[in-house]
């Protein structure tokens, strides 16, 4: 359902972002989304009635901590201040929800396409395979490197799909680079929303439930490899950052 809107993205990106370096497109797509986000909210909300909203509760809060108040005064305060924060809260809650769907789309797109990267041409990745691996076989024959139980895959240009089999059966056939992807399973419920890009495993084979591609993850420091050098932490902190700058600029309630 989701991957729908994918294609949208690659063509973006093909076509505008393709010469940036790969920690500038993590940033433009995070100060996208922050803009977008900002945007979606500003349009979907009653500006006017949450700024009058967040003005009474100030003007409440201030009468509750003022010393002078007297103690039936102070009630009457706390409960108007709980009906105007109950109010508040319905006024931005749909909207809040509804801004963070390019960010969740966005998101969801960058982590298939973002996370891992593609060997060079010649280069070879490991194949694990939660079964017996000696009685898989693996087509093309001049694409796999096949020692026992270790199964690697080289890299080639012009890739023709790998075809997978499992006792005679088709196993797998596909193109597990494009995008480059960690696991291969059985199809699930839950990929009604969020397909895989490169296919399943055949359903009919409940012997093998995962395959497993050796790609490396995608870091913005080459030489550090820790959590923080991921895409998503740059991603996120851009995001913040223009969601801010939108919100100051635009004076968003």
């Amino acid at each position: 359902m989701l991957n729908y809107i994918f294609p949208i993205f690659n063509f973006v990106e093909n076509a505008i972002f393709s010469y940036f370096s790969f920690s500038i497109k993590v940033g433009i797509w995070g100060a996208l989304c922050g803009c977008a986000a900002m945007f979606v909210f500003y349009f979907s909300s009653d500006q006017k009635s949450i700024s009058t909203l967040k003005k009474r509760a100030k003007t409440l809060r201030k009468k509750i901590l003022d010393l002078d108040t007297d103690d039936s005064e102070v009630k009457k305060n706390i409960r108007e201040n709980l009906s105007v924060s109950i109010k508040l809260l319905y006024k931005v809650l749909f909207p809040a929800l509804l801004s963070t769907l390019p960010i969740i789309i966005v998101f969801l797109w960058m982590d298939v396409y973002y996370s891992f990267k593609m060997p060079e041409d010649g280069n070879t990745i490991n194949i694990m395979v939660a079964s017996d691996a000696e009685n898989i076989g693996c087509f093309p024959e001049g694409s796999f490197e096949i020692s026992g139980s270790s199964i690697k895959l080289r890299i080639q240009d012009n890739q023709r799909p790998i075809k997978m089999m499992y006792k005679g059966k088709m196993l797998y056939e596909g193109k597990p680079w494009q995008p480059p992807t960690r696991s291969i399973r059985h199809k699930k419920y839950w990929n009604a929303l969020l397909k895989s890009e490169v296919g399943y495993l055949n359903k009919d084979i409940s012997d093998i439930e995962y395959l497993g591609f050796g790609f490396q993850r995608n870091f913005i420091f080459k030489d550090n490899q820790g959590w923080y050098s991921r895409w998503e932490l740059l991603f996120f902190i851009i995001l913040a950052i223009a969601s801010l700058i939108i919100k100051l600029a635009f004076k968003i309630e």
